[in-house]
């Protein structure tokens, strides 16, 4: 889901909820009865279903810079560039995951500043932090404004929703080219002599099927589609049960060695 915005400053801003219980990132859920699954009705609902967020256009792997030097690696699933998106934005459970400090909208004149999404919800805004991140070894200082904390199944106990938008002023501070027929970005400032880099994420192409949503070439070229759709019908209750564990143990986050 692409973030959008909508800033509405003469708001009176709500008192700060308690936050919700910490919960991991889910795959989209589908109740599939016994007749669709028959005809076929939601092949493609179930086809969207098992698709990670290395197959989604725009996912970028992100090196956090820690102060004290260290490194943190957030996978591609978890981080999108966004042209969509007026802000760069941070879900709260990967601000606490990093341990990052809050700062009060009202400090910079943004009080009562609001978000509104993509499926039209609207929520106020409160903080917002501070980051050093490297994408393709173009290092930027930048600030994220802070997610509301938003209700999630939780898996086995407490588990953070992280997620990282990088919208237009990140993508203007690196200069960005984007090629949406090649799913490519080149980022990288002449002007400040860096070297320009390619992130380069999976092709898209349109299924003809339908000509509604586009899906990772290579899926259609190796027939995936087709191989998802009956691994989802003969192990679907088995998949059920190890995609909640696996979402669990699969630790999203890597530590490095301190960047150069």
């Amino acid at each position: 889901m692409q973030a959008q915005t909508g800033m509405n400053q003469g708001q009176q801003a709500p008192q700060a909820s308690q936050p919700s219980q910490l919960s991991q990132p889910s795959q989209p859920s589908v109740n599939m009865s016994s007749a669709s699954a028959s005809n076929g009705i939601d092949r493609h609902t179930r086809f969207l279903s098992t698709m990670i967020g290395t197959d989604k256009a725009f996912r970028i792997e992100v090196t956090i810079i820690m102060p004290d030097g260290t490194t943190i690696v957030l996978e591609k699933r978890y981080t999108q560039a966004d042209q969509g998106s007026d802000m760069n934005v941070m879900s709260s459970g990967l601000v606490r995951l990093l341990g990052l400090t809050l700062h009060s909208l009202d400090e910079v004149g943004f009080k009562g500043l609001s978000m509104r999404t993509a499926d039209h919800r609207e929520t106020i805004l409160y903080h917002f932090v501070w980051l050093r991140l490297s994408v393709a070894s173009i290092v930027r200082d930048i600030r994220c404004f802070v997610a509301p904390e938003l209700p999630h199944t939780t898996f086995f106990g407490q588990t953070e929703y992280l997620s990282l938008i990088l919208g237009l002023p990140w993508l203007y501070s690196v200069d960005a080219l984007i090629s949406i027929r090649q799913s490519k970005i080149m980022v990288g400032d002449l002007l400040c002599g860096e070297k320009v880099r390619e992130v380069i994420g999976p092709e898209l192409v349109f299924c003809q099927d339908h000509n509604l949503l586009m899906y990772p070439k290579s899926a259609m070229a190796t027939g995936k589609i087709a191989e998802e759709l009956d691994d989802n019908e003969s192990d679907s209750s088995e998949s059920d049960s190890e995609d909640d564990l696996s979402d669990v143990e699969d630790l999203p986050l890597h530590p490095k060695q301190s960047f150069q």
